[in-house]
């Protein structure tokens, strides 16, 4: 339960960050209520009494008292709207910056495999000289024999995991022979045979395997062919004295549990039980003896190299697949940030002249007074005009500045890590 639970929080960690969800824009700009607001304000306007014509004559007044507030509101919209953008943008760019440190990660992991795989391919190349005859190795001897083929690595893995499994099995099976052979010596007692069984196998195991090597070097030429000679008559001495002692034991018991026994078939069982154990010493002898360390070491050194290949590939394909998420969350960011900046600028200007302009037009329509609306709408007023082509020039420069972000932003085809997100402090200097 607790392995799908953290499945399914990594699968939904996922979803949430892919390239192709967008920051939303927030709901603070409400056009429609704005609208409907401003012909309520008119209609209270005209209830007050409070205004007319002579309002406006002599520039004692600009604009309605409402305007104003028209202005005031969308000012501090315009700041809620930058708060947002940070907020949204840093969001965004942390996504970026994440993405980019994990194929930083997957990179720097990537070098460190490739500075391993060529400590192992040179390691390769001196044992395949070693192989080769061209130089020396274990015990400054020729080593001289056949690198091992790779084809798989499952199976370079079994032949280098198949001398260790018959060093196991013969283990095992002198494991069995000893211990209940031992144990028929002391039937009322289980520790016994165990304490017997635990050195006898490793005289068993060891001492042939031991043997064996001495063979090896000196069929290779050992400088010191006096001190091998020794190590492997004690050693040969020791380990047919112990397989004579534990026939003798096993056949004494046999003797003193079945005295009928007949001497032909007390030298049958005698003999076949030095056999057996002398059987399973002996191939571990054989296989010391043709054993070339260098092979192996090769052969474990192939293998590793095939591990770490194989790992650089997959390095190398996770940090393509996240480096491909980059220019999404940059495009991503790239348009979040303009449609801010759309909306901060449109909160400013279009949103101010589309209210108030709902505003006039109610205003006038419920006075119902000719002289008012010569007034109000700047036909007598001196200033009027240059006031509204102020304004008609604001909203064509900042068309005209949202056009140029725009078409920045397509014909942009580096990934960098987008600007601060302070930088929407200057969208309020821009536009006033």
């Amino acid at each position: 339960m607790n392995t799908l639970r953290g499945w399914w929080r990594r699968r939904r960690a996922a979803l949430s960050s892919l390239p192709g969800r967008m920051p939303r824009l927030p709901d603070i700009v409400d056009d429609t209520t704005m609208t409907a607001a401003s012909q309520d304000a008119a209609e209270a306007d005209v209830m007050s009494g409070a205004y007319d014509e002579f309002l406006f004559a002599e520039e004692n007044l600009v604009q309605m008292p409402y305007e104003r507030m028209v202005d005031d509101q969308l000012a501090l919209t315009q700041q809620r709207l930058r708060d947002h953008a940070r907020r949204a943008v840093l969001r965004e760019r942390q996504r970026l910056i994440s993405v980019q440190s994990d194929v930083q990660q997957l990179e720097h992991r990537r070098a460190g495999v490739l500075e391993q795989i060529d400590v192992k391919e040179t390691k390769l190349a001196d044992e395949l000289e070693i192989l080769e005859g061209r130089r020396t190795g274990r015990a400054e001897l020729l080593w001289p024999g056949t690198p091992p083929q790779q084809t798989t690595l499952p199976n370079a893995f079994l032949r280098l995991m198949m001398p260790y499994t018959v060093f196991f099995i013969v283990g095992l099976v002198d494991v069995f022979i000893i211990f209940f052979s031992f144990r028929e010596l002391f039937p009322a007692a289980f520790w016994e045979p165990v304490l017997f069984t635990a050195p006898a196998v490793g005289v068993q195991v060891v001492f042939p395997h031991f043997i064996g090597d001495r063979i090896n070097l000196l069929v290779r030429g050992f400088k010191h062919r006096l001190l091998l000679v020794a190590e492997l008559a004690i050693l040969t001495a020791v380990w047919i004295g112990f397989v004579l002692t534990l026939a003798s034991m096993r056949m004494n018991f046999i003797r003193v549990t079945n005295q009928d026994i007949s001497d032909e078939m007390y030298i049958a069982v005698y003999v076949g039980s030095i056999c057996m154990l002398l059987g399973l010493g002996l191939w571990l002898l054989l296989v010391a003896v043709r054993h070339n360390p260098h092979e192996v070491t090769y052969a474990r050194v192939n293998f590793a190299l095939g591990m770490l290949r194989r790992r650089a590939r997959i390095l190398e394909q996770k940090a393509v697949a996240a480096g491909a998420s980059i220019p999404a969350i940059q495009a991503s960011l790239d348009v979040a940030e303009s449609g801010f900046r759309d909306a901060i600028d449109t909160a400013r200007i279009e949103l101010a002249e589309a209210t108030k302009s709902v505003y006039r037009r109610a205003l006038i329509n419920a006075t119902r007074n000719v002289d008012f609306t010569s007034s109000y709408l700047g036909i007598a007023h001196p200033n009027a005009n240059s006031s509204r082509e102020r304004m008609i020039k604001e909203r064509a420069d900042g068309r005209k500045r949202r056009a140029e972000h725009s078409v920045h932003l397509s014909s942009s085809n580096n990934v960098t890590v987008p600007p601060s997100p302070d930088a929407f402090d200057d969208v309020e200097g821009n536009v006033s």
